[in-house]
């Protein structure tokens, strides 16, 4: 009988509940890392679409300020050509402080994200009259 129990004392490895334990925190492990980066892959997409709409609307913005404006204009919708799926809308409005004139422009950048129509990037800014 003592022999018995030195030969098992002497034996190495892991037991199946072990094996089962180790198994289950390593999966857990890997499920929470898995979750972090999926989160961070979404998030970097909504941070990549948002940027190309502050973009966009900036370019609209800058389009504008170039042009003459001897008029306010009504709301004005487009799209753009090269980028499916971003739509804008400006109008130009009349403007006063004090005994300034100004034009007031708003420029207003449309896009889908995740799904979800119509998220926006909305843009103002005020050009001197003259």
């Amino acid at each position: 009988m003592a022999a018995n129990l030195v030969k098992h004392q002497n034996q190495h490895g892991l037991t199946l509940v072990e094996v089962l334990v180790a198994t289950t925190i390593l999966s857990m492990v890997v499920l929470a890392v898995a979750n972090v980066l999926i989160t961070g892959r979404l998030a970097n997409y909504s941070a990549k679409q948002k940027s190309v709409a502050i973009n966009l609307a900036q370019g609209k913005m800058e389009e504008i300020l170039a042009q003459e404006i001897t008029s306010p204009q009504p709301p004005q919708a487009g799209s753009f050509n090269d980028m499916p799926g971003y739509k804008y809308t400006y109008y130009i409005e009349d403007y006063k402080i004090d005994a300034n004139s100004f034009w007031a422009i708003h420029v207003t950048v449309y896009y889908d994200h995740n799904g979800k129509p119509q998220n926006e990037v909305y843009l103002f800014t005020l050009k001197r009259k003259g």
